[in-house]
């Protein structure tokens, strides 16, 4: 571990490690061995302190199961062989756009402003980056970083980037939630008309499922506030991404509107979801990745309703912890708030413009 710049070769604060001196900095590709994953988890647990530390088994197996369409590449920035820092360079999912890479850095935070021959460690990382994703023509270059790491950020607003969003990531504690001041808000709900369950029991029993998920989700993430159009995903890949290793279907919450069932749409339409997957290796704590009310349906309390209907379920579960993310703006931020989501980190992202040669 590295918990302050004395344990790094005895390096002391504002200190410039040169390149070729005793302290031999480095960045390198990642090699999967265990010492090596160990180390990234290690570093991992240190710049996230307020997530749960991630394991050496579901950090293998993302190694064993990430996509090759999304050029991953990792690395780690090594001082005298000990890894220091880690990060990736990969093409984003969530951003609908074609000419985008991003990079993660983590580091631990004593060394955010490390100097090594001159240069700030991040300008090494930047041009590390760009030398992996030279010929590609990548246009925007862009990552996410903590508002708590104000030297990174200050090095970002000096070096070209912009800030285009601020997500607030949130935490609820499960086992000590309060349901009192919200009953009858689910009866209500059931009462108006509307049937909830998790993905599982509609797997089985509403052949039109994923057509009428597929299409719930493309409507609910184009609202959702980004600095770009949202990705497309097709049907196929939608279906794909629930049932590949690692997701949790059952601890997805859709809820279904009776009162507009036919032959056509069977047991009706899904008006609303909430995506929550438990993270690997730490089964306890639920993600959301997504939640919303289609267009048609909002203003009827279904956002209160689905969010207990889920925070129920995860208290059934033993679930300690529910984590989700909001852009500052998202009206579902305010939702998260009143029903005891506890803000504890600001995610920043940011963009770079890049000449394409």
């Amino acid at each position: 571990m590295f918990p302050n710049r004395e344990t790094v070769s005895g390096a002391k604060p504002g200190r410039h490690v040169r390149k070729g001196d005793c302290m031999g900095f480095d960045i390198r590709e990642f090699e999967p061995i265990d010492e090596e994953c160990r180390a990234w988890l290690a570093v991992g647990a240190a710049y996230v302190p307020d997530r749960p530390p991630d394991t050496l088994a579901h950090f293998r197996a993302r190694l064993a199961t990430g996509s090759k369409d999304r050029f991953p590449h990792l690395f780690v920035a090594t001082m005298d062989t000990k890894v220091v820092g880690c990060g990736q360079v990969y093409k984003p999912t969530w951003i609908g756009i074609q000419d985008c890479m991003t990079y993660d850095f983590m580091l631990y935070p004593a060394l955010e402003n490390l100097m090594v021959g001159g240069q700030a460690i991040h300008s090494l990382v930047e041009a590390y980056v760009l030398k992996q994703i030279e010929g590609l023509e990548v246009g925007v270059l862009s990552l996410k970083v903590r508002d708590d790491r104000p030297v990174r950020v200050d090095w970002l607003e000096a070096n070209g980037y912009v800030c285009l969003q601020r997500d607030l990531n949130s935490a609820l504690d499960v086992q000590g939630f309060d349901f009192d001041p919200w009953v009858g808000r689910i009866q209500a709900a059931e009462e108006a008309g509307f049937a909830f369950h998790n993905l599982p029991s509609l797997m089985q029993n509403d052949p039109k499922w994923c057509f009428k998920l597929h299409r719930a989700w493309l409507e609910v993430d184009t609202d959702v506030p980004r600095p770009y159009g949202p990705p497309s995903i097709t049907e196929a890949d939608f279906d794909t991404m629930l049932r590949k290793s690692g997701a949790s279907p059952d601890t997805w919450m859709i809820a279904v509107d009776r009162t507009e069932s036919n032959e056509a749409e069977g047991c009706g339409p899904y008006a609303a979801f909430t995506a929550a997957n438990r993270i690997l290796g730490t089964p306890t704590v639920w993600d959301i990745r997504l939640t919303g009310v289609r267009r048609a349906w909002r203003r009827r309390g279904l956002a209160i309703a689905l969010k207990l209907k889920s925070i129920e379920q995860a208290c059934r579960e033993g679930a300690t912890m529910i984590v989700t993310g909001n852009e500052e703006c998202n009206p579902m931020l305010a939702i998260n708030q009143r029903l005891g989501f506890v803000p504890k980190v600001t995610i920043l992202q940011y963009e770079k413009r890049l000449v394409v040669s």
